[in-house]
């Protein structure tokens, strides 16, 4: 629970200069290690019969283990799968809570630490501070909050009897580690970034090595790319077993050693049919050997697979993806089966069989055959591992859990000790079970049933009720004999499908549009680069003459030269590739818009929904004008208000009623926001006793407490009044309104640079700059010099105390001595000049007020003036003297300066309400008004509400800057809101509901409501297979010439376009897949 403590340090109240700090609630964040004491969350599947009571009884047994062996406690959450997901998205958000609960309180207390330290550290540098400009810094109560406890040292508890007890904290995360089944659950999870991986930590676990099999790790890098889970070790995959009985064996005088498939069984089973009326021939009908299906079995496409061998570079076997009719190994099954079927094999009631195929166990050959056994056995197919299995049942560590190292231990303990694995399969012994004599179980009871590919290392347990006590050994050696399947060595996903749909699509348009020439697209491909190569795309290109020559002259071909370009075989920008793609372009827009992926339906979902909010969809999200751009500036404001939230509830909400709050909470983010607010500017108002003339005064000292310069001699920070402010900028008035006398005399000559409009967003400074820099280059002109050779010359003057020429001079920079003591006989001689721009003190301070190159640049200035005149017609036209020109330019300069410094101050709380354009545009003379208007506003309040997330209200990384980048971001959900509003209704949910929801959850049901949409509106390529399967998949069951079907099945299968594409894409992938394979291998 968090503790709602605070406590007031003492900072800045008086004049020290060393603050003393200290917080009753520092968060700090500590790695656990070692010894100390912990509590860690698994949360699992049961069954509906399990009871709470039940699961507490193992929960308390295991935190006796855990607890003596590694200081760590265990909460142990178990809900039937009905209820899984539901508690999972609960965790975590939990979980989300408290990360930005811990999140919320370290930024609110870092800010007041340095908030304080600040304010100290002001307070000492202003007491030798003289200047009249330098305001009395306030001082500062800085408050900091507790969070969780941090467990950092093991505590204990004496009770009266003496007895010891190690203190156990509470979890810090709800979720530490899961339980997972099946791939769609990994993927789910995966998808939520829940999964933390462990590939790394492998080798510091290695008993995990030891006592998982080692191809769960492979096979799950393989196909997912990381290790983000434990499989837990169960039976990957199952012999099949050819079972003859021994006595009809040997009186038909059949050896089951001979058997090489289906087919050699024919004579034995014709002679059992005839002589023994009390047998059933073949018990049941037997699947195919070595068949494997890349998608599902109603889906024509997948791969004979050596049913003994495998894949194995040694044995010469390997594999490809075909269209099962294609097959011989699976027609030739068919045909066996048909044969079977009409010869009445499989027919008979009684228990006796002259042969069947069973799946199974080693335990199956000790079972049927040995010397005392009643029956022949023969291995005809080896175990094979396929995906389902890979996925059946794992552990994970989340990435909310508090300590992954110590997680990770338990799942290893899990997976290697007996008494801990059959607590959390079978529950208490002699409650929920009891061991027999012969090392089986019997179940007691089903108040606690678990899934046992669920809670680790089967091998690690008892087996099962109703298993052989020797049962995980006959796993084991089967185990020990399993390899991958064909689709674990190159799975095939919904995904690397997406990723391939292009290529599917122009395979299938090429071969269409290369049968003419009665080849294929791999035959075109393969030949690229050779004569036939050439011959193949130019035939290409002849079939297809008109309408590539209708698309040259769409592409801007004129139409003379249409023909050159077309006949041009290496034309550097109509290339083969252009004439394949615009062909395969124009096709598939023609014949294959309705196949849908879904990248593809990603892709118009977020268009979708780009063109309502009005903003592009970019695939990259770094582009600045697209909606990804809008939703990652607005994040940090989104963080912000979410902090909000929090901290409210734990300082100024913290007294409220549930009923209060619940209406707090129940508020949009703006709305929320919005809310809070009001709440501060109250309060503020009240506890302050603000008076119109004291907010007065805090807004112009708030903003005047940013005005920060710095002096030029002194190098001294100092702050810049309100009324020093005012008074410069009266002073600086005088200078503006002599300037605009330039602006009217000169105006012609400004115009023949400048625009009306760009002449009157000058200010006084600028315009003055303009009109001198069009007057140089006239007199340059007048003179017929350059600006370069004419300041050359002047340059040469100004370096002649050195006796040398400016180049020269320049020359020796590198020689610091050197360089210096020329550029002091230059200042000793232009003195009077450098005083005159600057002051003695700044000259009497050399390089320390003023460098070597302003040096230059001043004399430049003056010297180019003595020649010109030109300051001194402007000074005429503007009715100045050199001295008042000199004092109100300075005048202007400060203000222009403070000014600035205003603006880009408040920049960010402005851009909630302007425009950049618009904020660069302001008139200065506007800026003070219009900073003060918006802080009067929101500005101050809202730098009061800031404090509560730990943000300065201005600055990069402040709140108004956060809240400024998301504005766009707001609008456009409020857009989208309003478009959607129907489908959130039919959805179940209210507008209200909608508003108060986080922004990327309303982007999720949206989303969700597009994804139905464009879902029904195109067909999937599964879709599209299955229907041209689907006619030869149900006549299997009822035809009576199965060497007919599948001839046809073959021919229209082949001619189906997409069908034929998938089979050679997928077959193309597998060979590149097995000769990476095949090259590591020989390494």
């Amino acid at each position: 629970m968090l503790k709602k403590i605070m406590c007031l340090v003492l900072c800045a109240a008086m004049l020290v200069s060393v603050v003393l700090f200290t917080a009753c609630g520092d968060y700090v964040e500590t790695e656990e290690k070692g010894t100390v004491p912990t509590t860690l969350s698994i949360v699992g599947i049961t069954e509906e019969s399990t009871k709470e009571e039940d699961v507490r009884a193992v929960e308390a047994a295991i935190n006796e283990i855990t607890k003596a062996r590694y200081k760590i406690a265990i909460n142990l959450t178990l809900v039937t799968m009905d209820e899984y997901y539901s508690l999972i998205d609960e965790r975590v958000k939990t979980a989300n809570y408290y990360k930005n609960v811990d999140a919320a309180i370290l930024n609110y207390n870092n800010y007041m630490k340095q908030k304080a330290e600040s304010a100290a550290a002001a307070i000492q540098s202003s007491k030798n501070s003289k200047k009249k400009w330098v305001k009395t810094i306030q001082t500062v109560e800085a408050e900091t909050l507790s969070t969780r406890p941090v467990y950092t040292a093991e505590e204990t508890t004496v009770y009266p009897d003496g007895t010891i007890e190690t203190v156990y904290p509470e979890a810090s995360s709800p979720i530490d580690i899961v339980m997972i089944s099946g791939r769609e659950m990994y993927d789910k999870f995966d998808a939520m970034d829940l999964l933390s991986s462990v590939k790394s930590s492998l080798s510091t676990n290695p008993k995990l090595k030891q006592y998982i099999y080692p191809t769960f790790f492979t096979e799950l890098e393989n196909v997912t790319g990381d290790v983000k889970a434990i499989p837990n070790n169960n039976l990957l995959a199952n012999y099949k077993y050819l079972v003859v009985n021994k006595e009809l064996a040997d009186k038909y005088g059949y050896s089951v050693s001979a058997f090489s498939d289906y087919t050699d069984l024919s004579e034995f089973l014709e002679k059992v049919k005839a002589g023994e009326s009390d047998v059933v021939p073949f018990a049941e009908k037997p699947d195919a050997l070595g068949i494997y299906y890349a998608f599902s079995e109603d889906i024509a496409i997948g791969a004979y697979f050596n049913p003994i061998h495998g894949y194995d570079v040694e044995e010469g076997t390997s594999f490809t993806v075909s269209n099962l009719f294609d097959v011989p190994q699976y027609t030739n099954y068919l045909k066996t089966m048909e044969s079977f079927t009409e010869k009445g094999y499989f027919e008979g009631s009684s228990d006796k069989f002259a042969a069947k195929v069973i799946t199974g166990d080693a335990s199956v050959e000790a079972l049927y055959g040995g010397d005392d056994g009643d029956y022949y056995v023969k291995v005809i197919q080896n175990p094979f591992v396929n995906e389902e299995i890979l996925f059946r049942g794992m552990l994970a560590v989340t990435n909310y859990a508090s300590n992954a190292e110590r997680a990770l231990t338990i799942i290893e303990m899990i997976n290697t000790d007996s008494q801990v694995k059959n607590l959390l399969q079978y529950g208490i012994e002699n409650k929920n079970y009891k061991v027999n004599s012969d090392g089986t179980i019997t179940r007691l009871n089903h108040d606690y049933m678990m899934d046992n590919n669920l809670t680790g290392n089967v091998y690690m347990g008892y087996p099962e009720e109703g298993m052989s006590a020797d049962a995980w050994n006959y796993v084991k050696q089967t185990n020990l004999d399993s390899s991958a399947s064909p689709f674990l060595i190159y799975d095939i996903t919904d995904t690397k499908i997406d990723a391939l749909m292009d290529s599917i699509i122009k395979r299938a348009i090429m071969n269409d549009a290369l049968a003419p020439q009665n080849i294929d697209y791999t035959t075109y491909v393969e030949a690229q680069g050779t004569a036939d190569g050439e011959k193949y795309h130019k035939a290409f290109r002849q079939n297809n003459a008109e309408f590539f020559k209708k698309k040259l002259q769409e592409a801007g071909v004129k139409a003379d030269s249409v023909k050159s370009v077309f006949d041009n075989l290496t034309h550097k920008v109509y290339t083969v590739e252009w004439y394949e793609n615009t062909y395969v372009n124009y096709v598939k827009a023609e014949k294959f818009s309705n196949i849908s992926t879904e990248n593809g339906i990603d892709a118009l979902i977020k268009k979708e929904i780009a063109s309502v909010v009005g903003y592009v969809y970019s695939k990259d999200e770094n582009k600045t004008n697209s909606f990804e751009a809008l939703r990652e500036n607005a994040q940090d404001y989104y963080s912000n208000i979410e902090h909000l939230r929090i901290m409210t509830k734990l300082t100024i909400f913290k007294d409220m009623s549930e009923e209060e709050l619940a209406k707090y909470d129940n508020l949009s983010n703006t709305d929320f926001e919005q809310a809070v607010f009001d709440y501060v500017k109250q309060n503020y108002i009240e506890e302050n006793k603000i008076t119109d003339e004291t907010y007065d005064k805090l807004i112009k000292d708030f903003i005047s407490s940013g005005l920060t310069q710095t002096d030029n001699l002194t190098k001294k920070t100092y702050t810049v009044s309100w009324e020093l402010y005012q008074e410069t900028k009266a002073s600086a008035a005088v200078f503006q309104s002599a300037a605009a006398k330039l602006a009217v005399h000169y105006n012609e000559l400004l115009l023949s640079k400048y625009s009306q409009k760009q002449i009157d967003a000058m200010d006084a400074l600028d315009l003055c700059d303009a009109v001198h820099t069009l007057l140089y280059t006239k007199y340059l002109s007048e003179n017929k010099t350059t600006k370069k050779y004419f300041e050359d010359e002047l340059k040469d003057i100004i370096a002649e105390p050195t006796g040398l020429s400016y180049m020269d001079m320049v020359s020796k920079r590198a020689d610091t001595i050197t360089y210096t003591g020329y550029m002091n006989k230059i200042r000793s001689k232009y003195k009077s000049v450098i005083v005159a721009k600057y002051s003695l003190e700044e000259f009497k301070a050399g390089t320390d007020a003023i460098s070597n190159d302003e040096v230059i640049t001043t004399i430049l200035d003056y010297l180019i003036e003595e020649r010109t005149g030109i300051y001194k017609e402007m000074r005429g036209v503007m009715g100045m003297s050199e001295s008042e020109y000199k004092s109100a330019a300075a005048d202007m300069k400060n203000f222009k300066s403070y000014a600035r410094k205003m603006r880009d101050n408040a920049y960010y709380t402005l851009a909630t309400e302007y425009t950049s354009a618009e904020i660069d545009a302001f008139n200065l003379n506007d800026v003070d008004n219009i900073v003060y208007d918006i802080m009067s506003r929101t500005g101050f309040y809202t730098n009061v509400m800031a404090q509560y997330v730990g943000k300065e209200l201005g600055g990069r990384s402040g709140y108004m800057n956060a809240k400024s980048k998301s504005v766009k971001y707001t609008e456009a959900m409020n857009k989208l809101i309003a478009r959607y509003e129907n489908e959130f209704k039919a959805e179940g949910y209210t507008i209200t509901e909608i508003r108060s929801m986080n922004p990327e959850d309303v982007e999720d049901i949206v989303y969700s409501i597009l994804h139905e949409k464009y879902t029904a509106q195109f067909t999937s390529v599964d879709t599209l297979l299955k229907n041209a399967c689907a006619d030869y998949i149900s006549k299997l069951a009822t035809t009576t010439d199965v060497g007919a079907l599948c001839e046809e099945a073959s021919t229209s299968l082949n001619g189906n376009a997409i069908f034929r594409s998938v089979v050679e894409t997928l077959a193309s992938e597998v060979k590149t897949k097995l000769d990476e394979l095949s090259k590591d291998s020989s390494k």
